[in-house]
């Protein structure tokens, strides 16, 4: 296979079994990684399968991985914008002093 064909594989593994309707199964998930480690030396989509996976089995019981994901990627970027606003406060108490 030349260096397209293994991107197109990587790309509809991952793709389909994160858009799984029925919902990834951790077997499916593991089979997904070991065919993508075959083609592919970049592992960030191994490692989102991964944090996938994880975020699978902690989910509270009938809550959405994917309402749940965004949920923490929210919350990150909000606490990264008061971090980021305390500190140009700062920057800018130093500065005028």
């Amino acid at each position: 296979m030349n260096a397209a064909n293994k991107e197109e594989v990587i790309r509809r593994v991952f793709r389909n079994t994160i858009r799984s309707k029925e919902g990834a199964s951790p077997e499916s998930i593991e089979t997904a990684i070991k065919i993508i480690q075959k083609y592919s030396i970049n592992h960030n989509f191994v490692d989102s399968l991964r944090a996938f996976r994880f975020m699978q089995n902690n989910v509270p019981r009938g809550g959405s991985v994917y309402y749940h994901y965004y949920h923490i990627i929210k919350t990150m970027m909000e606490r990264g914008a008061a971090k980021f606003l305390k500190l140009t406060s700062q920057f800018q108490t130093t500065v005028s002093s």
